[in-house]
């Protein structure tokens, strides 16, 4: 997946927190992605409604895109994402 640009929207009814973690990353944070806070991740924004993303690979590697509402409120999202390489 290294060079494979990433593009594409995610609007929430609710602020949510989004995040790209590759493999191991994702891995080591397990099912208890709701506390990992390690500065160690490919990406991350803050707590969002809405964002446009465009983030490209800079290696071969497997990743994961995590939403999290860390919020008793319930959030309705929308995510469209698309490739480019």
């Amino acid at each position: 997946m290294s060079g494979t640009r990433i593009s594409g929207t995610i609007r929430s009814s609710w602020e949510v927190f989004f995040f790209i973690m590759n493999d191991a990353q994702f891995n080591l944070a397990g099912a208890k992605c709701v506390q990992f806070v390690s500065s160690d991740k490919v990406f991350a924004s803050g707590a969002i409604t809405s964002y446009a993303l465009d983030w490209t690979a800079q290696k071969e590697d497997k990743y994961h895109f995590i939403l999290l509402n860390r919020s008793t409120n319930d959030a309705s999202v929308s995510v469209t994402f698309w490739t480019q390489t």
